[in-house]
């Protein structure tokens, strides 16, 4: 499957969707919905996520279906200390509706109760 790429100012999207563009609008098309317009810029989800899970390092993002919708998922890095002493940096998943930008799903690590900052 080849990979399609989303660019806006200096973000990446990747997907191995079918992407297209017409009329100014961008759509992907999947198997069970068929053709969906992506309403929210990968900019616009990528601020959700940061607000969310409050962080700045952004790792990756990508569109894909899950659950019959198109979602952006975007990975994150973030600093937390385990037992308030030892640092290390969590991973976190976010992935947001691309037509409603509702954030559908957040996966932190299992450890997190140890952590302070995740």
């Amino acid at each position: 499957v080849e990979e399609s790429k989303i660019i806006e100012d200096d973000v990446e999207v990747t997907s191995e969707l079918h992407l297209s563009g017409s009329g100014g609008k961008i759509y992907i098309k999947t198997e069970s919905s068929g053709e969906v317009e992506i309403e929210i810029t990968p900019n616009e989800a990528i601020e959700s996520a940061k607000e969310e899970v409050n962080t700045e390092t952004i790792i990756g993002i990508e569109l894909i279906e899950e659950d019959d919708r198109v979602v952006y998922k975007i990975r994150t890095e973030q600093t937390a200390k385990i037992v308030a002493i030892i640092e290390i940096k969590a991973k976190i998943s976010t992935t947001i509706d691309v037509k409603t930008a509702e954030i559908v799903n957040i996966q932190k690590p299992w450890w997190r109760f140890l952590a302070s900052g995740v």
